[in-house]
């Protein structure tokens, strides 16, 4: 059915391809968008780009449908898609679930493309990153959260100075924020690298990955157990730092006290390294809806200034989504806006775009 002059779907009504969950999005210097995403219908890893101003698409690795039954292949969750800085060819880390004779198993894999304007399954080279077995569902302990199980969740990727990959992930049977580099002397991911997590610790969602000029891996995150920001780098020796904790003072207590909250902070952490060096991250404090910014200063510790949302009049939940890039001088951050109480459809949610300076006190 099509509804006459609707501005949504060109007004087809009826439902289309189950597509596009877990987009992710790169332009290359000739201003061409690429895209990578999830065909949920067919379970399928998919590759679009916009060429001469036609999208042309393929799958980069076919799957076999929406659920893994007796056996069956569940290619392309999570997709981090990267471009080379030297030839424009681009590569992308995500998530396959696979059951077949050896039992069920979670595998991070990543897929590059041996040309800048791929078109074809041949085009493109795999690799295994980490696998591991799928813990199997509990009807006794149903899942809180609507989060796939195992490992490779929250997986982003970036390049090395000399363009190899590196991967980041959140292995959620064991609460660990794991890394992978890619070795160009072997032509194999290296060993995962444990970052933070591990025993009572669970740590590693939603990770944002940076890499700097040494080739030192960056990385923004939530811990779990405590729903604050944190951030850890993957040098020799660095330990995981509390970038929010979440602590707020609200008012006072009946006795004149200061009045303490915690809130959930984190969500959708988004890290530039400001000129080339110090960390800027954009993220939601869920608890507010609002979206804030810390800056790492020069003396190591974390400033925190609010960007959008907390106002009075309550102007919108902001914070969801948060991405953020940088261009000379400025972080440029992106979210998603809900104003909900609106009962137009043009007007309760929206993205809303903000520049922040990127000087360094």
């Amino acid at each position: 059915m099509i509804v006459p002059d609707s501005h949504i779907r060109g007004g087809i009504e009826a439902a289309g391809p189950d597509v596009g969950m877990y987009t992710s999005i790169v332009v290359n210097a000739n201003g061409q968008p690429a895209v990578t995403y999830f065909d949920r219908d067919n379970g399928s890893l998919m590759f679009a780009q916009k060429v001469n101003d036609v999208w042309v698409k393929h799958a980069i690795s076919k799957g076999t449908g929406m659920t893994l039954g007796e056996s069956g292949e569940l290619i392309g969750m999570y997709t981090s898609l990267t471009l080379r800085s030297d030839n424009g060819n681009p590569g992308v880390a995500y998530l396959a679930h696979i059951r077949d004779g050896m039992g069920a198993r979670a595998e991070v894999r990543y897929a590059s493309a041996q040309t800048p304007n791929p078109t074809s399954p041949g085009d493109w080279q795999l690799w295994l990153v980490d696998s591991a077995p799928l813990p199997a569902d509990d009807p006794q302990n149903p899942e809180v959260y609507p989060l796939r199980a195992g490992l490779g969740l929250f997986v982003d990727s970036a390049r090395m100075p000399n363009q190899a990959p590196v991967v980041v992930y959140y292995d959620r049977a064991n609460g660990d924020l794991k890394l992978s580099k890619f070795n160009a002397t072997t032509g194999q991911f290296g060993a995962p690298k444990l970052l933070d997590g591990s025993g009572s610790i669970d740590a590693g969602w939603t990770p944002s990955l940076q890499i700097d000029a040494a080739g030192v891996a960056h990385v923004a995150y939530v811990g779990a157990t405590k729903d604050d920001l944190k951030y850890v780098t993957d040098a020799a020796g660095a330990m995981p730092e509390i970038v929010d904790d979440g602590y707020r003072i609200v008012g006072q207590t009946v006795d004149g006290l200061p009045k303490p909250e915690f809130h959930f902070v984190g969500d959708d952490a988004s890290l530039i390294l400001a000129n080339g060096m110090f960390p800027m991250i954009a993220y939601q404090d869920a608890t507010t809806q609002e979206l804030l910014l810390a800056t790492k200063q020069q003396n190591g510790s974390w400033a925190h200034t609010n960007v959008a949302g907390a106002a009075q009049p309550w102007n919108g939940a902001y914070g969801f989504f948060a991405s953020g890039d940088q261009r000379p001088g400025e972080m440029v951050i992106s979210t998603w806006v809900l104003n909900q109480p609106s009962k137009d459809p043009f007007d309760n949610n929206w993205v809303e775009v903000f520049a922040r300076p990127t000087g360094i006190q």
